[in-house]
């Protein structure tokens, strides 16, 4: 039997897409916030995850971006931001409920959390107090919930493109997290 040796065994899966645009676009009513209160130590862990588990690193390395871009480079662009994760990254299994022991007067009492490697409950923040009831009318609704998320900021590139080379720079911007809730 021959082996197809373009397949490679061990690799890694591709990241799931959030479904946050087919809810945003598809559905008549929904809410859409960022989250308060966002815990960062979870949301890096959840990432952290993704990377170990899927290729998003691996299309990430300069030596990647270098290929995959220096066309459109040359073509558009003298310098672009590549993020390492994109907005529409799927974190995994997303949970609301009500957190009676919430103190934050900015947030409301709904906590936002996600099952880490499809076990444990973490939580990632909460919503903001101005659409607690909306949320709590989804919730108590008998239709199934919908919810996605949606990523800003984290660790990116900034490619630039000068005298017929690539310089690559690190940067990062702060994490924002938007949830979508139908």
């Amino acid at each position: 039997m021959v082996q197809d040796s373009s397949k490679q065994p061990n690799q890694k899966p591709e990241p799931l897409i959030s479904p946050y645009e087919d809810i945003k676009y598809g559905e008549p009513w929904y809410v859409d916030a960022e989250l308060v209160n966002l815990n960062l130590h979870n949301l890096k862990k959840a990432l952290a995850y993704l990377d170990q588990t899927t290729n998003i690193g691996d299309t990430y390395s300069d030596e990647a971006l270098s290929h995959n871009i220096q066309m459109l480079l040359l073509r558009d662009y003298e310098e672009l931001e590549i993020y390492h994760y994109p907005m529409d990254i799927y974190l995994g299994q997303i949970t609301l409920w009500e957190d009676e022991d919430s103190t934050n007067e900015e947030a409301s009492r709904i906590a936002v959390s996600y099952l880490y490697q499809n076990q444990i409950p973490l939580l990632l923040g909460y919503l903001p107090d101005d659409y607690t009831l909306q949320v709590q009318n989804l919730l108590d609704s008998d239709r199934p919930l919908k919810v996605a998320t949606f990523l800003e900021g984290g660790p990116y590139k900034n490619v630039i493109w000068e005298n017929d080379q690539l310089t690559f720079v690190e940067k990062e911007k702060s994490y924002h997290l938007h949830l979508i809730i139908a």
